[in-house]
């Protein structure tokens, strides 16, 4: 009796190490990130591209939420359909996922690999999945065959249909269900093998050897995995390959140098979307070979200082900014050039600048910082609905075009080189306020009226504005003394406040209210723009940094009391040049 507890504690050790002695491939990994790992590791290391709903939970929440704050749900009710249509599930819907065998908050994966498309996730009813996936497969592609039982290189699988472009081929590893769909091209079929022979290559894949154990996978895989319930991963070099890609660029040389420039420089690409009640938010990345990295993230920030707050008020409706070491980027990027390519680009600058008098590498591109800003600040309507007519409302924009480069005596030398040829077209005066001369400010005007802007000289900065603005106003916002609330200092707009900082930004800045208030009734005619009433704001930006190049897009929908819809076009403001364009 004295071993009786000795050996109810070595029982009770044995079971829980044990676990019942299930295998771990009969468990569903616990978190997204172990899920998308597991998955991976059933594909070989040149799977092309690949999809993962991480955290199906999360995907759903995230696209229904998309849905239920957009006015226009075009985008999410296409995916949905699309995705049903192929697949029999609805992927907002946790009921359609179990009502098709598939544990409803596990993972899916659809990838690419030789002409097929890849279908995994983790099944918890056999049988309803099995339902779902053969019907859907009759029904789509008319086959007549029943479901056969096959054993290829020592893997027992499922196969419907002996048509090899038409060929379906699933089996289990555990809970964890692989699906082989039908071919995407006819030529594919024919070169690449059936969908059985396919399951079977990728039912053989050993872990060590696998797209997870590869530095393309754990790059995408650090930036989305565990941040992002919906996720895509692309396989550049292998991409690139695939020789419908190739195909397809044999008639588009931009194309074609593209593809050549993505498979000698970058190691994966992948897209991330997550959401919640206040933000939508779409990030991308690109892990970059590390010698390009490091050059690039050396030119990612400008070499000089340029002050944009005198710009960046709370009128602008759009806005966009680069910082960048532009000669730094300009040599990076030639260096990553294919020499044929690189050539072809030079000579045509070279051709493009003897109409104007200039060499535009040396006079422009080299002697850039890489300081450029564009303000759009809205339209001025004249009269209700005559402010419609295209052309009136092109000539009212408020935009402003800013370009800083390396010196003023840069300026100078291209600006005088440039009147040469346009003595005839254009003239250079000093900018004129109040009847009088300004100092240090000079304005080149064309003295047709076709051309829809004028180029105001200071210092070191070409500013391109457009017509709706008086030279009062120009040189206001050039010397930073508008009379408007600058967006560094706002208290609603949080994005506004990084785009209209005194610090380096790359990217598209939107302000959702500014687009209401200013055009009006504009955005009930055009039924995509009135998505800009459930937004407040909205940023783009990108850059480089250690895991390689990103883009990050977020939407804000948390909108402040002022955000109220859009208002009838017969209330759209009249035009005033001493303000912004559009303001009352």
């Amino acid at each position: 009796m004295k071993r009786l507890p000795l050996l109810l504690l070595f029982a009770a050790l044995w079971l829980s190490a044990c676990d019942g002695c299930k295998s771990k491939e009969e468990k569903i990994p616990e978190t997204p990130e172990a899920r998308i790992t597991a998955i991976a590791s059933t594909l070989p290391q040149n799977a092309e591209a690949a999809m993962f709903m991480g955290d199906l939970k999360g995907t759903r929440e995230a696209l229904n939420l998309v849905k239920n704050k957009l006015p226009d749900t075009t985008v999410v009710d296409g995916y949905a359909k699309q995705f049903q249509s192929q697949f029999g599930i609805d992927p907002l819907d946790r009921e359609s996922w179990v009502q098709a065998g598939i544990a409803p908050d596990s993972s899916v994966m659809v990838g690419a690999y030789r002409s097929r498309v890849l279908f995994f996730t983790y099944v918890e009813n056999k049988q309803q999945f099995e339902r779902i996936l053969t019907e859907k497969a009759k029904n789509a592609f008319q086959i007549q065959a029943v479901t056969k039982n096959q054993s290829i290189g020592g893997h027992q699988m499922k196969v419907l249909s002996d048509d090899p472009g038409l060929q379906i081929a699933w089996l289990y590893k555990g809970k964890l269900a692989m699906v082989v769909l039908p071919a995407t091209s006819t030529e594919g079929a024919l070169n690449d093998g059936s969908a059985s022979l396919i399951l079977a290559e990728l039912a053989s894949v050993k872990e060590e050897e696998s797209l997870a154990k590869t530095t393309a996978f754990k790059g995408y895989h650090d930036r989305f995995a565990s941040s992002h319930p919906l996720s895509a991963f692309v396989n550049p070099s292998v991409y690139a390959d695939d020789p419908e890609v190739l195909k397809a660029a044999e008639e588009d040389p931009n194309a074609k140098a593209g593809i050549a420039w993505a498979k000698e420089n970058l190691i994966w690409a992948g897209l991330g979307l997550k959401a919640s009640d206040k933000a939508v938010e779409l990030d991308g990345g690109l892990g970059l070979k590390p010698e390009l990295a490091e050059a690039a993230k050396a030119a990612a920030k400008a070499g000089a200082k340029i002050d944009w707050t005198g710009f960046a008020t709370e009128n602008v409706l759009l806005g966009l900014r680069v910082a960048v070491d532009w000669p730094k980027l300009w040599q990076t990027a030639q260096a990553s050039m294919p020499d044929d390519q690189r050539r072809a680009m030079l000579r045509d600058l070279k051709e493009a600048g003897n109409g104007i008098n200039l060499d535009i590498e040396e006079d422009l591109i080299k002697r850039l910082t890489g300081n450029v800003g564009l303000f759009f600040y809205g339209i001025g309507s004249t009269n209700g609905m005559a402010g419609m007519n295209p052309e009136a409302l092109i000539r009212s924009a408020g935009i402003m075009v800013v370009i800083q480069m390396e010196s003023e005596e840069a300026v100078n030398n291209a600006i005088t080189k440039v009147m040469s040829p346009l003595a005839m077209m254009a003239t250079l005066r000093s900018a004129v306020v109040n009847d009088e001369p300004v100092e240090g400010w000079r304005v080149l005007e064309f003295k047709t009226q076709e051309i829809p802007g004028r180029l105001f000289i200071n210092k070191d900065k070409i500013i391109l504005a457009s017509h709706a603005f008086a030279e009062k106003s120009v040189i206001e916002y050039g010397n930073n003394q508008r009379d408007e609330a600058r967006l560094k200092d706002s208290s609603k707009f949080d994005k506004g406040k990084a785009f209209g900082a005194d610090e380096p930004f790359n990217g598209l800045y939107l302000n959702g209210t500014r687009a209401r208030n200013n055009l009006g009734g504009l955005l009930m005619l055009f039924k995509p723009a009135q998505i800009l009433n459930s937004i407040e704001e909205a940023s783009l930006n990108f850059g480089v940094d250690d895991k390689g190049g990103f883009m990050k897009f977020v939407v804000d929908l948390e909108q402040t009391a002022e955000a109220a819809p859009a208002a009838d076009p017969k209330e759209a403001p009249k035009a005033d040049d001493t303000k912004a364009p559009g303001t009352p």
